[in-house]
């Protein structure tokens, strides 16, 4: 009989730990319970965000925080952004130079079971406000270009910039075409910080 740890069989953390270093996905048909969070990777770093919309089956695990182990799985949905909002404002209303807003869309995931706290609803898609916005930043020097997912109406709110307070961010590290996967991170003025690693799936 197999014994289970969490959400992930033991005798396939096993195998994919020995691996980690090439990277453990989830095979055809099967969902994100049987992620190895050692190694989640899916591909290489985002050439375009754009080809990311799309529907997802999310799974996040804690790596520090007050829910160290834990792990939970919901959805994930990303929309292509109009054109008219690509560009991202700053505090004066010009566009942020190597800034812009390629994905919008909304998260149906229970935050709490990991730890984490959305500075706002991460259900909502509306396009100015969305519960989940998918900021790129331009590459600079040897850096290349990066992909960030916040959550949160609040955070995402268009017109108004924000400094501090509560936040949820999910930092996509590499994608391909089952998918993508990176690192998150939790915190705020009264919350308690936590991170870890995600895996966002097409089903």
């Amino acid at each position: 009989m197999l014994r289970t740890l969490g959400l992930v069989r033991i005798p396939l953390l096993l195998v994919c730990a020995s691996v980690a270093l090439a990277g453990c996905v989830r095979r055809p048909g099967r969902g994100p319970t049987l992620l190895a969070w050692a190694a989640c990777v899916v591909g290489d770093r985002v050439a375009n965000p754009a080809e990311l919309a799309g529907e997802y089956e999310l799974a996040l695990y804690a790596t520090s925080g007050p829910r160290v182990g834990a792990t939970v799985t919901g959805r994930l949905t990303l929309v292509a952004q109009s054109e008219a909002l690509l560009a991202v404002p700053d505090v004066d209303g010009t566009p942020l130079p190597g800034a812009s807003m390629p994905l919008y869309g909304s998260a149906d995931v229970r935050l709490e079971r990991v730890g984490a706290t959305a500075a706002g609803e991460v259900g909502d898609q509306d396009p100015t406000a969305p519960g989940v916005g998918g900021y790129s930043q331009a590459g600079q020097g040897d850096l290349p270009p990066g992909l960030t997912l916040r959550l949160g109406t609040e955070a995402n709110r268009r017109g108004q910039i924000r400094f501090d307070g509560t936040y949820m961010s999910l930092a996509v590290r590499d994608s391909g075409a089952d998918g993508f996967s990176g690192e998150w991170r939790t915190g705020g003025v009264e919350g308690e910080e936590a991170s870890g690693r995600f895996c966002a799936s097409r089903p």
